[in-house]
């Protein structure tokens, strides 16, 4: 099952090798269940998966999207290159999407900003075999289930098993911080609205973050009754990995579930807002 024959294919061999239900289900889900849809199987009800280009979508309405894109992408093939259990108890895995050339139609998601993709109209340069790097995701399981998945963008080299030749424009976005739907969408010539490009001109120092200080700056312009300790209680509640700051990926989940006061937003959040707050909620009804 793993990268270099590390996890065997088949079940039963798995756990003779040692292999544990956790890692198994995670292989389970994150090859074949991405693609079938059936990854539910293997996650909790109200499981979540955040990709770079995206908030977090319920697992449910993520597999949703990802069975219409493998209609486009029929030899598309997820890897699952390798599972190491964490101290705290969660998994690093190693994936890798093997996409392979497009050949039909990418129907409009509903709820969401990813637009249709014609065959017919895609650039010479997205008419080849498209592979992305190997990302390092973070799966956080309960009672044996998958209850969260995250992929913030970091990726992996010289990794043993993986396809070795990453489409070169994959590659670049990834490693610019723009990797995901971005750089799918923007690779055959249906770019999304610039939501990295909005998120950079609150990121006045440019590290990828945005501190109290630099929402305040950017709020305030919209509304002088925006004051630097009602900024610091949002970012408690966006900051979900608890680090202090908001990443670009909780800026837009905290845009799309109402945290941040509509009043605050301006264009700039507006436009931000527009992006996702309608998946957010067709993925809650």
């Amino acid at each position: 099952m793993g990268a270099g024959g590390s996890i065997p294919a088949d079940e039963a061999a798995a756990k003779e090798a040692g292999r544990t239900d956790e890692e198994i289900a995670i292989y389970k889900a994150c090859t074949i269940g991405k693609l079938d849809g059936t990854m539910t199987d293997y996650c909790t009800e109200d499981a979540e998966a955040a990709y770079p280009g995206a908030p977090p979508f319920p697992v449910a309405f993520m597999m949703g999207m990802m069975t219409k894109f493998h209609v486009a992408f029929p030899d598309w093939k997820s890897l699952c290159l390798g599972i190491t259990k964490n101290d705290d108890g969660t998994y690093t895995v190693l994936e890798q999407e093997v996409l392979g050339a497009m050949k039909a139609d990418s129907p409009a998601i509903e709820g969401t900003p990813f637009p249709e993709v014609k065959l017919a109209e895609i650039p010479e340069e997205a008419k080849v075999e498209i592979v992305f790097p190997v990302e390092v995701t973070t799966y956080t399981l309960e009672g044996g289930k998958i209850k969260k998945i995250v992929s913030a963008g970091e990726t992996k080299e010289g990794v043993e098993g993986q396809v070795a030749e990453v489409t070169p424009y994959m590659k670049e976005q990834w490693a610019a911080g723009k990797g995901g739907f971005d750089a799918f969408y923007g690779f055959v010539g249906k770019p999304l609205p610039d939501a990295a490009a909005e998120f950079e001109k609150m990121d006045a120092d440019g590290d990828g973050e945005l501190t109290a200080d630099e929402i305040y700056q950017a709020l305030s312009k919209n509304d002088a009754d925006v004051t630097l300790a009602r900024v610091q209680e949002i970012v408690a509640k966006a900051d979900a990995d608890g680090n202090g700051t908001v990443s670009r990926q909780e800026y837009l989940a905290a845009v799309a579930a109402d945290i941040v006061p509509g009043s605050w937003l301006g264009g700039l959040g507006r436009r931000l807002g527009a992006l996702f707050a309608e998946p957010a909620a067709a993925a809650a009804a």
